[in-house]
């Protein structure tokens, strides 16, 4: 369904490539045992890095919430968790230094670029108060096809849990100042699952979102909360009112998700949305922003075929 189509399932296939770690890589030329020792340690400290964020994408394949969220740092933010199982494999985990995250973006970034964003990094890690970081690359394979992403983990007394996702929203948040700035970071809902409701003539009739709240984020007031769909051709935005919502694990009277273990279902009638139908193949990326002005975006997939389907992943 979203970016990060590698929310589901994982039958694990995994190459695991190590790579020399930026923030404590050491360039003397002496060698030696102390060189040695530190060389050592880098190499376990992304080897466990690596296993973290594949236990994480395990989790994610089971539907294991409770594991999602022990994997998760406490002020983690921007990182999709699912209680639903799907079929993901993963073809590749690996450690990548921040030069070569840089590099990859920018081929022609100047050393005083990769530099600054290194700091920005360190920086960053050190308000969170880590003792080490890492980022980690994934594959994974899914049944809308292939699809990759970049996982920031952080250490403290040895134990390595997801902080972020991507490169270039942590610098933004390294950046960031005040309260409201933060509030616009976290304060943000996570779609955990996409599903449409295929019609007779098989198209999607409904499109239906499980959201929660993100980690760290208020509480957040559902009615309250603007959406836009997006096609090649259309834009549509409104605001969710209580025909478009449902409870899962919760009933409230005022649709005010207070705890991440709550779950509600956002429903939206692809005839009230779109002009023409939305078929198989069809793409559509959808916005979500709260109150306090954070968005979520994410892009849901029709499948090719919907022949003799009530219901789909998206």
């Amino acid at each position: 369904m979203d970016r990060r189509t590698f929310v589901g399932g994982v039958s694990t296939g995994v190459t695991i490539g190590l790579a020399g770690c930026v923030d404590d890589l050491d360039l003397s030329s002496d060698g030696g045992a102390e060189s040695d020792d530190t060389a050592e340690s880098d190499r376990s400290s992304e080897a466990a890095a690596e296993a973290a964020t594949e236990d994480f994408l395990q989790a994610l394949a089971d539907g294991d919430g409770e594991r999602q969220d022990e994997l998760l740092h406490e002020d983690a933010t921007g990182v999709s968790t699912s209680s639903e199982a799907r079929d993901l494999t993963i073809n590749e985990i690996e450690y990548r230094t921040v030069r070569e995250i840089v590099e990859q973006q920018d081929q022609s970034a100047s050393l005083s670029e990769i530099q600054d964003a290194e700091a920005r990094i360190n920086e960053y890690v050190d308000e969170i108060g880590a003792d080490d970081s890492a980022h980690v690359y994934f594959d994974v394979e899914t049944e809308q096809g292939s699809d990759e992403g970049l996982l920031l983990l952080v250490e403290n007394d040895g134990e390595w849990l997801i902080y972020a996702e991507g490169f270039g929203p942590i610098q933004t948040q390294a950046e960031a100042t005040g309260e409201e700035t933060q509030q616009q970071v976290s304060d943000r809902l996570q779609i955990q699952s996409a599903t449409g409701t295929v019609t007779d003539n098989e198209t999607i009739g409904e499109i239906s979102l499980t959201v929660t709240k993100a980690p760290g984020a208020d509480d957040i007031d559902l009615p309250s909360v603007s959406y836009q769909f997006f096609t090649d051709s259309t834009v549509v935005d409104g605001t969710l009112e209580e025909a478009n919502l449902d409870y899962i694990t919760r009933e409230t009277d005022d649709f005010v998700i207070t705890d991440r273990a709550d779950r509600y279902m956002l429903i939206f009638s692809t005839d009230e949305l779109f002009e023409t139908p939305v078929e198989g193949e069809d793409r559509v990326a959808v916005t979500l922003t709260t109150p306090q002005g954070a968005t979520t975006m994410e892009e849901l997939r029709v499948p090719d075929d919907l022949d003799d389907r009530d219901d789909v992943e998206l």
